[in-house]
């Protein structure tokens, strides 16, 4: 993954596989609980007819991978799929291959301070892609806490929430050029 800075033409590189197999020290997956319930609700979102789906994605996390410091990620909140979407099969191929690989989808600086979020979204995303269309909305509460003080400090630090809106959907190829950096620009990798 690159992440530019246009302003001082620099990149930083990350290793996406290295930075799930670190993320994964922090994160029980195994304790994950995932679910995505129709809850028979119909929107319209950019002219298409969207179902609604109530989502929660609930993962234990250890800050800094320190298990002492066990806390844990909630995401909730109702999505809008439009099923059947354009490009709807090439996202989910896309998004149920990446989580099998473990692989996150925010910054990895970001992603590494806040691992069970990063995870619980990947999770999200592939429960997504697995109803078979393209989410044109999403209203998501992204909720940490845990035990003791610390656990009551995240409750009131922790609490996000994210929207999303799709407003158009194109479906063609890409070109590799849009893939790699811009020419003249210096490449950082980071661990």
């Amino acid at each position: 993954m690159y992440s530019f800075d246009s302003k001082k033409k620099e990149a930083d590189v990350f290793d996406m596989g290295a930075v799930a197999a670190d993320i994964s020290k922090s994160v029980n997956v195994s304790n994950a609980k995932a679910s995505l319930k129709p809850n028979g609700q119909k929107k319209e979102i950019s002219g298409k007819s969207a179902s609604g789906y109530d989502m929660e994605v609930t993962m234990d996390s250890a800050m800094g991978g320190n298990q002492e410091m066990m806390m844990t990620v909630t995401l909730s909140g109702p999505v809008w799929i439009v099923p059947n979407a354009p490009g709807a099969a090439d996202y989910a191929r896309f998004y149920k291959a990446a989580v099998e690989k473990g692989w996150i989808f925010s910054d990895p600086r970001a992603a590494k301070a806040q691992p069970g979020q990063a995870k619980a979204m990947a999770e999200m995303y592939h429960q997504i892609a697995a109803i078979g269309g393209i989410p044109y909305e999403t209203d998501m509460q992204i909720k940490m806490g845990g035990g003791g003080p610390m656990g009551a400090m995240l409750a009131k630090l922790g609490n996000v929430t994210m929207t999303t809106t799709t407003n158009a959907v194109e479906v063609g190829a890409l070109a590799d050029d849009l893939f790699a950096p811009p020419a003249g620009y210096k490449l950082t990798t980071k661990k």
